[in-house]
């Protein structure tokens, strides 16, 4: 008996401390593993932190890259860090702008800044914020690679649309694209009852033009004919009052909802306005990316 006891003795003196330690690997192994998903760093020691990243099978897609796969036929798929059109042209969603003056986010914008600011559809609580201007940064290729990338490809594809009331024969040339000359028959349809109440505002309206942004080298929207101004007599522009720093607007707010149930956005409701401005841009008017509801003022 005690030759036995002696041998098992020996044995566990040789095997026990072995397998605490297999143990205490197989742990520290666990916790480190960069295939767990812990979204918390892990502290292995005092003043020691590790951080083990998650592992995703399917990244997350930014929002805003959903609200333009949805607006874009053309966009043939989108993933984590952009989107690819049919064409195969692809485009990045953050190319690190975030930190750029307005100035040079409004020149050289990636999708992430033309996005990063929301729309709210209907009747506005409250002039816009400080330089809260949704849709005004473009990216400009993008819009190239749907609608034409120099003017002779843009003009094959403008159709001429009737505005409600005005001179005889006046037209207000606009892409077909996307049907967005139907869109704009579909507003203009919609306005012909109160005809004395909107004459004025249409007379003159203006739709492609190929030309640069006024002050700026950046294509306009109406480059593209995905823009329509109305009567520049009743519009208001932030550069013509420059000095007042005062909101201004004379558009009926029936106009303004005509416009966005077709997928155009107001150029009204940009801190640097421009009320007489409406240019389609359907990705901002998606569900998903607009902003919360406001209170309804209806002195604005």
């Amino acid at each position: 008996m005690s030759i036995i006891f002696v041998a098992l003795l020996v044995l566990s003196m040789c095997t026990g401390p072995q397998g605490k330690n297999r143990g205490q690997k197989r742990s520290a192994a666990t916790v480190a593993s960069p295939g767990k998903n812990l979204s918390e760093p892990v502290r292995h020691a005092p003043g020691k932190v590790i951080t083990v990243r998650p592992s995703h099978q399917d990244p997350v897609v930014p929002i805003g890259l959903r609200c333009i796969k949805r607006a874009y036929p053309q966009v043939r798929s989108i993933d984590a860090h952009g989107l690819t059109l049919i064409s195969g042209e692809r485009f990045i969603w953050d190319r690190g702008r975030d930190h750029m003056s307005l100035k040079r986010r409004l020149e050289d914008p990636d999708l992430k800044t033309m996005m990063s600011q929301c729309y709210s559809p209907g009747r506005h609580g409250t002039p816009p914020l400080v330089n809260h201007d949704p849709g005004r940064a473009r990216v400009e290729s993008f819009f190239r690679a749907i609608y034409g990338k120099r003017s002779s490809s843009v003009i094959k594809h403008l159709k001429s649309v009737t505005p409600p009331v005005g001179k005889a024969g006046i037209r207000v040339r606009v892409s077909s694209i996307n049907a967005i000359d139907e869109r704009l028959a579909r507003i203009f349809g919609g306005l012909t009852a109160p005809k004395m109440k909107f004459r004025a505002l249409f007379t003159g309206s203006a739709g492609y033009h190929w030309r640069t942004v006024a002050g700026t080298a950046r294509l306009s929207a109406h480059s593209f004919g995905i823009a329509i101004d109305i009567n520049p007599k009743y519009g208001d522009y932030w550069r013509w009052d420059r000095g007042a720093d005062v909101y201004k607007n004379r558009v009926p707010v029936e106009i303004v909802t005509a416009f966005e149930g077709e997928g155009f956005i107001w150029g009204g409701k940009w801190y640097h306005y421009d009320t007489m401005h409406f240019e389609y841009r359907p990705e901002l008017l998606d569900p998903e990316c607009i902003c919360p509801v406001v209170p309804d003022n209806p002195a604005l």
